[in-house]
């Protein structure tokens, strides 16, 4: 703007000197074009987005494109990963990314307190929706700030919410189910799904749940189908789209899941029961289960933050809710890549933080793992910032060979005080080696002599890594090697 004023001005300067000087009225209006032009080129530059800094710590920074590659914050209890990482993080994409969308959830249950302090120093405490579950000891007047039907995502197929519900289940102590009561769960919850729909009855988890676990029920609802399809011509019922949806659906629940043999048909309900039980609690449901909710997901594209606030009692619960959470990123994510290169390019950055991220990971093989997910939704600007004690917290749900994985695709890494050796092991493995010639001495026939080796060491020893003072950490860049730092606590 300030280009512009002096532009302008040449200009207005150069009028009244015309009639004294033509030659020197040509060069204050060259001069002011000069201005102009070289003041609209540094607005293009100061809006490009992919070279921009989104964050820097120590010695590094990082463009967009980098800070798109992962973060994995690793480091034992009280070690610095929340008031020192985290916090340096979400304080510098609130001002270097001030349109920047996420989500943040933790299983401590406070991590939305700390969104909401630094959004309001950033004057973003508009862009807040704080998915709150009714507190204990709430007043009877109590109303939820907002509500979100977790099945209300505008074209997701109701298959792909099924496999949702079913990697969510999968990555919380469901992974030991059979596959056939897998496979059968996930395809009656999706036509469960079409069934409340083409029933127009509210699509949430909570009913689905009350269908599939009701016999009773479903047979009422597989009943009043067959009641609007009675006496019509198949040929005049398959020619109609919502008409042969309605008949493929009776068809299903009567032939495929109520006439399945008892043994079988126990198995399958208590399979969909243990699947979607911790979504039914009525303080769960009163948010995420709502006939009508008042949030839109793709709010996080204009912008929106959102964090989940539940009660200590409700731990499985919000296990739950942020897993399915988390998935939901991840569809929205892939999502930019059916819009066009440009919208990818103005997009806004997308990012899903996780405190004590190792209660919400999930390694299906066939479905929505994060260490298949994460790489593919960097170029539409999307990226996770994981936390965790230590990269072994990862095991019970990822094997040792999937965490490798997980952690390569999480190329930038901040190590504070390690907490075991294997954990200690990894991170040394990651950062490096060097190599450099060891000279060793020696004495043959009464005269000394000496040799050089070629040898390898870390660049950083595990011991060194579990014996850092609180607040200093490695930080592992995902381009630029790595450096010793430290990193104060954000108050």
């Amino acid at each position: 703007m300030r280009r512009v004023a002096i532009s302008v001005s040449l200009f207005v300067l150069a009028l009244p000197l015309a009639e004294l000087s033509i030659c020197l009225s040509a060069v204050l209006i060259a001069a002011g074009v000069f201005v102009l032009l070289r003041g609209r080129k540094s607005l293009g530059s100061e809006y490009a987005k992919d070279g921009q800094t989104v964050a820097s710590i120590g010695k590094f920074t990082w463009d967009m494109n980098d800070f798109c590659r992962g973060w994995s914050i690793t480091g034992r209890t009280g070690s610095g990963k929340t008031v020192g990482a985290i916090k340096t993080l979400m304080h510098q994409v609130f001002k270097n990314c001030p349109d920047w969308g996420g989500i943040a959830v933790d299983e401590k249950g406070s991590f939305h307190e700390i969104v909401s302090e630094i959004a309001e120093k950033y004057d973003a405490e508009d862009r807040i929706v704080c998915f709150q579950v009714r507190p204990d000891y709430a007043p009877p007047d109590w109303e939820p700030k907002a509500k979100f039907n977790l099945l209300s995502y505008p074209g997701v197929p109701w298959s792909t919410y099924a496999k949702i519900v079913v990697d969510t289940a999968s990555s919380l102590g469901q992974s030991g189910d059979k596959g056939f009561f897998r496979t059968q769960a996930q395809i009656h919850i999706e036509k469960a799904m079409e069934l409340l729909e083409v029933m127009q009855y509210p699509v949430t988890l909570e009913n689905v749940y009350d269908l599939l676990t009701d016999k009773e029920k479903l047979k009422e609802a597989v009943s009043s189908l067959g009641e609007e399809l009675d006496g019509l011509l198949t040929d005049y019922v398959n020619s109609i789209p919502e008409l042969r949806i309605k008949l493929i659906l009776m068809k299903h629940f009567g032939d495929k899941f109520l006439n399945q043999p008892n043994e079988q048909l126990g198995g399958v309900m208590s399979t969909i029961f243990n699947y979607l039980q911790y979504f039914t609690n009525p303080d769960i449901s009163e948010i995420f289960c709502c006939d009508e909710g008042s949030v839109d997901f793709s709010g996080l594209d204009n912008g929106m933050i959102f964090i989940v606030s539940m009660p200590q009692k409700y731990q499985v619960e919000r296990r739950y809710v942020n897993t399915f959470m988390k998935l939901l990123f991840y569809v929205h994510c892939l999502r930019r890549f059916d819009m066009s290169q440009e919208y990818r390019k103005n997009a806004n950055l997308l990012i899903f933080w996780a405190d004590e991220a190792q209660g919400i990971v999930t390694a299906t093989d066939d479905g929505f793992a994060d260490y298949k997910v994460i790489d593919k939704i960097r170029e539409a600007k999307g990226t996770v910032i994981f936390a965790a004690q230590s990269t072994t917290s990862y095991y019970p749900i990822l094997d040792e060979k999937k965490t490798e994985v997980l952690l390569l695709n999480l190329s930038n890494q901040i190590y504070f005080t390690l907490a075991d050796p294997k954990a200690a092991r990894l991170a040394a493995d990651i950062i490096g080696k060097r190599e450099y010639w060891k000279r060793s001495y020696g004495y043959s026939g009464g005269r000394g002599n000496s040799n050089y080796q070629k040898v390898e060491e870390y660049k950083v020893k595990e011991h060194e890594l579990m014996a850092m003072k609180k607040f200093e950490c490695v930080v592992r860049h995902c381009e630029k090697g790595f450096d010793r730092t430290v990193i104060n606590p954000v108050s």
